[in-house]
């Protein structure tokens, strides 16, 4: 089927109105739902997203009264996953071009684009603050926190990923998790400095809560102090707070299909104990050798 842009009423738990009907113009060919990175624009009054528009690819604004929408093709490879700024009219969205993915700013006013990672490692998932002066983002860079690899990329591990934090003023970045567990999707709490973000630390990915605690013996990590708020089966993603942190929403899988949920009081959760899966119990020791099934007999 097509995907759709919806409004949703979450107190009274009705469809309020569909913005936009994807896959069906050039414009919107298609809505980058596996990495949408819908965001609200400061005064509410519009959302972006990227979509693939004909030959490249799109920022879309749409003005959530009228409907109404504005294309603004970026000159990159790929464009995903928009985030507004707290109070300006620019937005942060991640931007592939050629081998790898950089978190880039685009001011709305001027149209000027800045690549604000700009380094060999795939960045993605950037998430403002509510000061502005920082984004937090997802990569795959590992230990080198600042970008700089002169090594082989076959020795670097490219399928792990964590989350980062990047000051927009001095463009210093400084490590938020460090674990062997693929960390996405950080959020930023609105009343304390505070992230949450998923991670697939027993397989199963779940909503974690990390408050950001100055490291003392390091200036490009945070203290690890992070701990999960959720225990589910089915892995959750995409999560998103609102503006008084009282809730958070994300989508999760149950039965044939996905379903958006709400979290209430998020920064007031407890600690929740999760125990590995039986998939994280195993797999070092899994067989990955591959078995030679050809007929030698001939």
């Amino acid at each position: 089927g097509y995907m759709d842009l919806i409004l949703y009423e979450v107190d009274s738990e009705k469809q309020k109105q569909r913005l936009i009907r994807g896959n069906t113009t050039p414009d919107l060919e298609e809505l980058k739902w596996l990495q949408p990175g819908i965001s609200w624009s400061a005064d509410g009054k519009s959302i972006s997203f990227a979509s693939k528009s004909g030959e490249q690819d799109s920022i879309i604004i749409v003005d959530v009264k009228t409907g109404k929408y504005e294309k603004i093709p970026i000159d990159l490879d790929g464009v995903f996953t928009t985030s507004w700024h707290p109070f300006e009219n620019k937005i942060a969205f991640m931007g592939h071009k050629d081998d790898s993915s950089d978190i880039y700013i685009i001011d709305l006013n001027s149209d000027e684009i800045t690549n604000i990672t700009n380094d060999i490692f795939s960045d993605s998932y950037p998430s403002w603050n509510s000061n502005s002066e920082e984004i937090a983002f997802v990569s795959d860079r590992g230990k080198h926190v600042d970008g700089k690899y002169d090594g082989r990329i076959e020795d670097h591990n490219y399928s792990q990923t964590d989350i980062y934090v990047i000051n927009i003023i001095s463009g210093k970045i400084k490590r938020v998790t460090d674990t062997p567990d693929n960390e996405s999707y950080p959020i930023w709490a609105n009343s304390e400095r505070t992230l949450f973000y998923t991670s697939d630390y027993n397989g199963v990915f779940n909503l974690y809560k990390h408050a950001l605690v100055e490291d003392q013996n390091s200036d490009s990590k945070f203290v690890n102090n992070s701990y999960a708020v959720t225990n589910v089966l089915t892995g959750l993603q995409q999560p998103t707070i609102s503006k008084d942190d009282n809730s958070i929403i994300f989508a999760g899988y149950s039965g044939i299909g996905w379903d958006l949920y709400s979290l209430n009081n998020p920064l007031g959760i407890a600690a929740k104990q999760i125990a590995p899966t039986q998939f994280i119990k195993t797999r070092d020791n899994e067989d990955m050798s591959v078995a030679d099934i050809r007929d030698t007999d001939k």
